[in-house]
């Protein structure tokens, strides 16, 4: 990201802004609590949360009497929602983002 975001300054400014971006970002996470927690307790709550994702697909999948692989909207209407969006962006936001 940092190649992008200051790809047009030269190499050292580059580094150097990526840098203090990163430690302001850092810092933020920090003064809002989530920064606060420990690496196991993240990977705690990120299995809770992908369980209970899992656990609303499934239902809505059921709900809908689809079989395995048909398509479905995960809160069971005839057209995609917001929730399908949103569910889709954060799950391949977490899928690509190395830990």
């Amino acid at each position: 990201m940092r190649d992008k975001l200051f790809g047009h300054l030269p190499s050292l400014g580059c580094r150097v802004a990526g840098f203090f971006t990163f430690q302001y970002l850092r810092l933020m996470l920090y003064f809002q609590g989530t920064g606060r927690h420990q690496p196991e307790e993240v990977r705690h709550f990120t299995e809770e949360v992908i369980g209970a994702v899992a656990g609303l697909a499934k239902s809505a999948q059921e709900k809908a009497g689809n079989e395995s692989s048909a398509p479905f909207w995960i809160l069971g209407g005839e057209k995609p929602t917001e929730a399908d969006f949103t569910l889709f962006g954060a799950l391949a936001g977490y899928l690509v983002t190395p830990t």
